[in-house]
């Protein structure tokens, strides 16, 4: 584990323990009796609820050090759980607090409430903010995101920062804290010491990128049917600094085309012109075609690790693309070729008409001499393998594949299969790499 990965989880370890320590200082003596019980745990349900915002800031806040030590994929993930655990604590802080103070005070469960939402300060703004958070939680369930565009799903996130500021008022000036000035203070560094963070990472940096590189709309160039791919071009470009395999979230200046969507770096760094490509997938992606050029861009990023970092000295690597994977698959190959390392690549597509790269991909394995092989799902294509990337391919056309690096990129159901299958087959799981680019 590295330093950097020890001192995240001391510093949240710490954090939790801190809290529950302060809670227990404060709260311990109202477990005298059933009301106090609920309302000490409704206290503590409150705590942890704050403290996972907090804990979901840092780590989806495109902080470098946060993202780069533990990558997009595994960061998505734990923003995934952590979330709904949001979603629990807060629907029991109200929950227990309500039934311990209608319990101590006498009240219906319902009147409570209302003495709550009229009579306390910063009660009612908190409970705005709860049913905004519950309504973002629950459209990033499963089966409500598959039904969202990206840049709607994008958009109804960043409410979660208006409940942010409703909730830490109303929490530092009741129950714990009240009256407890340096626990008060240690609670506002915390959280906007986080915030801080995020709004430097997400916000300030590439605005200040946006204003020193000047990136604009270069060259729209149609690859395929459905993909495209961008030139953006700026000033000082060399200073730009990302990685084969990397990607970033591009938001064009356009007034009816005004969203934020990721996109893959598709050529390593050249200090010229940095080249996004893109599949139109039914969302802004099927207008990307449509944008002026000279429209201005903000690039948040780069992000993701899907580089060559978690193998530095590797010298065989084996490559699995599927459909628009090629992107970041396509940047990586350049980058190591140039070092004359030994690769092998299987590129699968629907239709021979869907290969995005042909001709660069053809060139580059002139140039440096690589192994590479076309797979289309259509029968009847003698030039390419027929079929998709399966068992049989794999142990024919690279019986090696144990010793290589393995690179996954494609869709999620092809990147879960493929890391299943290679498995079974008895590749090292430290040696299998792979992003998902979903949301």
């Amino acid at each position: 584990m590295s330093l950097k990965k020890l001192f995240l989880f001391l510093f949240l370890i710490g954090n939790v323990t801190a809290v529950v320590l302060f809670w227990w200082q404060n709260s311990n003596a109202l477990f005298s009796n059933t009301a106090g019980s609920l309302i000490a745990l409704g206290r503590l349900a409150g705590l942890f609820a704050e403290l996972s915002i907090a804990t979901q800031f840092l780590l989806m806040g495109r902080i470098s050090f946060v993202e780069q030590e533990f990558g997009h994929d595994k960061l998505n993930r734990l923003h995934r759980y952590i979330g709904y655990s949001i979603g629990l604590f807060l629907l029991s802080h109200p929950t227990l607090l309500i039934l311990g103070y209608s319990q101590s005070e006498g009240k219906t469960f319902f009147g409570q409430i209302t003495e709550f939402l009229l009579n306390y300060e910063d009660v009612f703004k908190a409970a705005i903010g709860l049913i905004i958070l519950i309504a973002i939680i629950s459209i990033s369930l499963p089966f409500f995101r598959k039904q969202l565009k990206y840049e709607h799903w994008y958009g109804v996130h960043l409410f979660v920062y208006l409940v942010f500021i409703l909730i830490i008022q109303h929490q530092t000036n009741f129950g714990d804290f009240e009256g407890r000035r340096a626990w008060v203070l240690y609670w506002q560094i915390l959280n906007y010491g986080i915030v801080g963070l995020l709004v430097l990472h997400r916000f300030i940096r590439p605005l200040y990128r946006f204003y020193y590189h000047g990136f604009v709309l270069d060259k729209i160039i149609p690859e395929t049917p459905d993909a495209t791919s961008l030139y953006i071009s700026g000033h000082n470009l060399e200073g730009f600094k990302f990685k084969p395999g990397q990607f970033a979230n591009l938001t064009f200046l356009n007034k009816k085309m005004f969203f934020t969507h990721p996109f893959s770096f598709s050529l390593p760094q050249n200090g010229k012109s940095i080249r996004f490509s893109v599949k139109a997938s039914g969302d802004f992606t099927n207008k990307i075609r449509q944008l002026p050029i000279g429209t201005k861009v903000i690039i948040e990023g780069p992000l993701g690790r899907f580089t060559q970092d978690p193998a530095p000295q590797a010298d065989k690597f084996l490559f699995l693309a599927g459909g628009i994977g090629i992107t970041p698959i396509r940047s990586l190959i350049e980058s190591l070729a140039g070092q004359n390392k030994d690769i092998v690549l299987l590129y699968s597509n629907k239709r021979p008409e869907d290969i995005l790269f042909k001709t660069e991909l053809e060139n580059l394995k002139h140039r440096y001499h690589f192994i590479m092989t076309q797979v289309v799902e259509k029968p009847g294509q003698e030039q390419y393998e027929t079929g998709r990337i399966d068992r049989e391919k794999i142990l024919r056309l690279v019986p090696d594949f144990k010793l290589r690096e393995i690179y996954i990129c494609g869709p999620i159901e092809m990147i879960d299969a493929l890391k299943n299958l290679l498995l079974n087959l008895g590749a090292n799981k430290d040696k299998i790499h792979f992003e998902k680019f979903s949301y």
